[in-house]
């Protein structure tokens, strides 16, 4: 069974630890800059049983070191083998972090020691239920309070022209549930279109 897209490693997905990044196919959004459209729209090639072994090889080499594993995208959580690699990581003691956009929360809890988690606009085509600001924010603030247990979280958010008066507003109404533990951060449009402060 062909589980996820690809995988990466390196020391750029969980803050200051060298982890494997596994990106899992398709996504719920379509986000004018998004870098990734390779794998939104790809289907899985790796299968399961190559990733088991794959992963498992990392906790042969490094043995009794903490093996750090970010689940990215696309969007993680909406694939339907999302909770058998979740699975997967927890039994053989993975530490787990995760890229999601917030819109889809993940049964289990507690779990995740690092999130980053992106805010989004109309133009990234959030679902219309939600294209209403307020509609947005509880959304947003649900999943801030179910990531709030993580060690590390960050909210990002790309500040590109026509999103700017979205993404302040967004930052303005959720501002003081966030406490000093989230990291808010300004990422860079890696499609070279202009971002402003």
């Amino acid at each position: 069974m062909k589980v996820i897209y690809g995988v990466d490693n390196g020391f750029l997905d969980f803050p200051g630890q060298y982890s494997i990044t596994l990106f899992f196919s398709g996504c719920n959004l379509r986000c004018s800059y998004c870098y990734n459209l390779e794998v939104v729209d790809g289907e899985p090639v790796i299968e399961f049983e190559s990733l088991q072994s794959y992963l498992l090889g990392f906790q042969d080499v490094f043995k009794k070191k903490s093996i750090y594993v970010t689940l990215s995208g696309g969007e993680p959580t909406i694939s339907p083998y999302f909770n058998m690699v979740v699975d997967f990581l927890k039994q053989n003691k993975f530490i787990i972090g995760m890229h999601t956009n917030g819109l889809v929360l993940p049964k289990m809890k507690n779990i995740f020691k690092s999130v980053i988690l992106s805010v989004k606009t109309p133009s990234d085509n959030i679902p219309s239920k939600l294209i209403d600001i307020d509609s947005y924010c509880d959304r947003l603030l649900k999943s801030i309070d179910y990531y709030n247990k993580s060690p590390y979280k960050e909210l990002r958010y790309v500040n590109i022209l026509d999103q700017k008066e979205w993404v302040g507003d967004v930052l303005s109404r959720i501002g003081d549930r966030l406490d000093q533990s989230w990291l808010v951060k300004k990422v860079e449009n890696f499609l070279g279109e202009k971002n402003e402060s």
